[in-house]
């Protein structure tokens, strides 16, 4: 729904492709970190992570380990 709405209003939104969030940071959290640094580079400009609820914890730890 965010996603959507973000990218109506022109920005450039990617999922977090890493199926349902369970919760379980320990896996999780390694392979998001590579997928924001993908998703950078390809942009090749800084990123704004958003996310709700669960996935803002998520985005705020990803953002601590860059």
């Amino acid at each position: 729904m965010i996603r959507g709405v973000l990218g109506r209003l022109g920005y450039a939104t990617q999922g977090w492709g890493l199926g349902r969030n369970h919760g379980d940071h320990v896996q999780l959290l390694p392979r998001l970190i590579e997928r924001i640094a993908t998703f950078a580079e390809a942009q090749g400009r800084p990123i704004v992570l958003i996310g709700w609820s669960l996935g803002g914890m998520f985005a705020r730890e990803a953002t601590r380990a860059q």
